[in-house]
This record gives C-alpha cells, sequence and structure tokens, in this order.
C-alpha cells in the first residue's frame, strides 16, 4: 500500500505542476483540485487495500456510507434545496469520496492497511500499478468521461440535443453501473473465490442481462414522470430511448464483468485490453455519421461488446486454444 500511496502522489504534483490551467483557477480552486485527488486516490488506496486484506465489512462500510452521502446530495439538488454555482456543484459530487478518511481514521482501518505488503518485488508491484492505472485511465474516459466524449464527438447536434442526450445518458447508466463500480474489488474477490467456474459465469451474465432488461422497463415506464419531476420541461425524451439508453448499459456492465473475471484470473495486461477495446470500439461508433441519438445508443450499445469479445478470448483456458 505504501508503494501505491508513493506512486498517486507522485501522479498528483506530476498534474498539478504540468497540466495547463490549473495555475488560473480562480476563488482558490487551486488547493480544491489536490484536496479532490487526494480524497478519491485515498478512497481507492484504502479501499484496494481493505479488499487485499480480506476485510469486506469495512469495505462495504466505506463504499455505502459513500454512497448514500452522494444521493442524499444529489437528491437535495436536484430540488434546488442546496444552492450555489457550477462550482458549488462539484463539490456536492465530489464530497462523499471523503468517506474513506472520515470512517478510516477514527477506526484504525487507514493505519492496519498501511502496513500491507504487496506480492512480489517493488518493481513487479510498481508495473502492476502502472498497468492497472492506465487501465483506470481508459475504464474513466468509458463511465465518468463519458460526457465529455460525448460533448467532444457529436458536433452534429444542437446544445439543447446534447445536453439531453448527456443528461439522459448519465442518468440511465447510474442504476446498473454505480453498484459495479463501487463493489467490483469484492467482485473480484468472489470471484476468485469461487475459482471462475462455467456456471458462476454463466449466473453473473445472466444476473446482469436481467437486471438491465427490468431498469430498461422501468425507465420506459416512469422516466417521463421522473424527468418532469426533476427538471420540468427542460429535458423531455421520449418512452422508447429512455428504454434503449438503459438497455445499452448492459454492454458496459458486461465490460465490467468481463474485466473482473480476467483480473480475477490475474492478469492485469488483460483487463487492460480488455478496457481498451472496448472504447476502441465506443468511439469509432460515435463517428459514424448517423442521427445524434441513434449513434450514441449504437455506439453505447455495441461498442464495449469488442472489449467483451477480447475478454472471452482471456478467459478461454489455455488448452482449448
Amino acid at each position: 500500500m505504501l508503494l501505491v500511496t508513493a506512486v498517486v502522489a507522485v501522479v498528483v504534483v506530476v498534474v498539478l505542476t504540468g497540466v495547463p490551467g490549473y495555475s488560473t483557477l480562480a476563488y482558490g480552486a487551486i488547493w480544491f483540485v489536490p484536496a479532490i485527488v487526494f480524497l478519491v486516490a485515498g478512497q481507492a488506496v484504502l479501499s484496494g487495500a481493505l479488499v487485499g486484506a480480506g476485510e469486506l465489512l469495512p469495505y462495504a462500510a466505506v463504499i455505502t456510507v459513500e454512497a448514500v452521502a452522494r444521493l442524499i446530495l444529489f437528491v437535495m439538488a436536484a430540488l434546488t434545496v442546496l444552492g450555489g454555482d457550477l462550482f458549488s456543484l462539484v463539490i456536492y459530487a465530489m464530497a462523499p469520496f471523503a468517506a474513506w478518511f472520515v470512517l478510516g481514521v477514527p477506526t484504525g482501518w487507514v493505519r492496519r492497511t498501511a502496513t500491507v505488503r504487496g506480492q512480489g518485488s517493488w518493481q513487479r508491484q510498481f508495473r502492476s500499478s502502472m498497468t492497472v492505472a492506465s487501465a483506470a485511465l481508459v475504464t474513466g474516459l468509458l463511465t465518468t468521461g463519458m460526457p465529455a466524449i460525448l460533448s467532444g464527438m457529436i458536433t452534429n447536434a444542437d446544445g439543447y440535443t446534447l445536453g439531453t442526450i448527456i443528461l439522459i445518458v448519465t442518468l440511465t447508466r447510474a442504476p446498473l453501473m454505480m453498484p459495479l463500480i463501487a463493489f467490483q474489488s469484492a467482485i473480484v474477490a468472489y470471484l476468485v473465490k469461487r475459482q471462475l467456474s462455467l456456471q458462476t459465469v454463466f449466473n453473473a451474465v445472466v444476473a446482469v442481462i436481467g437486471a438491465g432488461t427490468v431498469l430498461a422497463a422501468l425507465a420506459s415506464g416512469f422516466g417521463p414522470v421522473l424527468l418532469n419531476w426533476m427538471f420540468g420541461d427542460t429535458y423531455t425524451t421520449t418512452r422508447v430511448i429512455l428504454f434503449w439508453t438503459t438497455f445499452a448499459s448492459i454492454s458496459l456492465a458486461l465490460l465490467f464483468l468481463a474485466g473482473a473475471l480476467v483480473l480475477a484470473r490475474g492478469s492485469q495486461r488483460g483487463y487492460l485490453c480488455i478496457w481498451a477495446a472496448g472504447a476502441i470500439g465506443t468511439f469509432a461508433l460515435l463517428l459514424v455519421p448517423f442521427e445524434p441519438w441513434f449513434r450514441t445508443i449504437l455506439a453505447l450499445a455495441l461498442g464495449p461488446l469488442a472489449g467483451v469479445l477480447v475478454g472471452g478470448i482471456y478467459l478461454v483456458p489455455r488448452k482449448s486454444r
């Protein structure tokens, strides 16, 4: 854990000193950036260490508190209970990452996990950390970075349409993706213990597809009412679009599952290749010159499946290749 912490510290220094624009942030935002990086990195390091040490209950507590705090702040912001400008909304979104610090320091979880040692030499751990960091970068592009990707690649849409696409995609992916993102480490640990039997893989795939289908039906049935309640007439769309954007999130969920299965096999390089293939497939389909909504749904539904196929290659037993 100490090595990973050192790597994170180096990355923070490089980003803050080398990325243009940070030095010009106003109203003290320059100090906000490293604080957020510290909180996000701290949660990632502590979560990984807790799972690696087999302390799943503290891990679940940290993730649950963060998720509940994020939900409360989101609902309060949506109901305009919380006021403020865009900078304030960013703080509301990132503040829940402090859950690990609030819980981990008083309980001693941070102190205990600080002494957790990885397997192998420090060179091997460093290479593994860099591989995982690269995979995290690609993962971020397809998850939290998707609004920026959509705004940069969908150039034939007006501002209202683009804003609606970004909002709907973000909202319809969240119910299926947030639990998978939050508990990915626990999922990997569970799959390792189950030794990746064919039945385990089949059950996981069926569960993801089933949950996504149910959520798509719910989004189609209740989505328009919820959108009107939260945003009025500012953002509107059809039931068909709500169904297909939610259903398309199944592909990304399967990509997460494929990545978890490959990590459970101990292949960090395979994990990186899976996410890279999914990103390439998604970005390639976003370049297809179709109507904005159609190509967005097409890219979200089919793009990640390229990574799933690569994951299938890594999961095939060596003797059968």
